[in-house]
């Protein structure tokens, strides 16, 4: 008998191991958001503050007021473009969060078992084959099959067709031999490239 527990007893610690990726992802999605956010509000906020005040200076001086006027209509117009923009990426959040509460309750689901021979473990199981499945179809070039089954199988925050998506797009252009796409890539990460010392390659960008 004590063998047989020792058999089916679930280690948590090693089915973590192979999920990371589960909980890393969204996170570091949701910390890009963040800082894409942060550099829009910055850049705005050093431009239209001083325009603001430049323009309310002139006015005072004597400047027309269809100068005046069309100076504001410019920031009102920066101003609305930033909010479509910051509200695009609180949409992105909102879906990030989402996928991160959706994984966090699939993992809790494996810390509420104890045996491997329980019928809630096949269940957890066969949800981890459809994911490793998805990402093995979508790394193929299958995205639309891979697509078709997350969604038959009600898992899509749990898998990154998305990142997978563009990672193929990036790797089509390669192909094509053309730069572009893998260029912007590199410039959208520049940040974490450096971090990773990967960026002595890409002057250029």
């Amino acid at each position: 008998m004590a063998a047989e527990l020792t058999t089916t007893k679930l280690n948590h610690e090693s089915h973590l191991l192979l999920d990371q990726p589960l909980l890393r992802l969204p996170q570091e999605l949701l910390r890009k958001n963040f800082k894409t956010a942060q550099k829009h509000l910055e850049r705005e906020s050093k431009d239209i503050l001083p325009a603001l005040k430049t323009t309310a200076n002139a006015s005072f001086q004597g400047q027309s007021t269809d100068t005046t006027l069309q100076s504001l209509d410019n920031m009102i117009h920066r101003m609305r473009t930033l909010k479509r923009k910051m509200e695009t990426l609180h949409e992105e959040e909102k879906v990030l969060h989402e996928a991160s509460r959706r994984r966090l309750i699939h993992l809790q689901d494996l810390y509420d078992m104890e045996s491997l021979a329980e019928v809630k473990y096949d269940e957890w199981s066969r949800v981890r084959l459809n994911r490793l499945l998805i990402e093995y179809l979508v790394r193929q070039g299958y995205g639309e099959s891979a697509r078709a089954l997350a969604r038959e199988k009600e898992i899509e925050a749990l898998v990154d067709l998305e990142v997978y998506d563009r990672c193929e797009k990036v790797g089509r252009s390669l192909r094509g031999r053309s730069l572009e796409e893998c260029l912007a890539w590199c410039a959208e990460h520049r940040v974490i490239m450096k971090k990773l010392d990967v960026s002595s390659g890409w002057k250029g960008v």
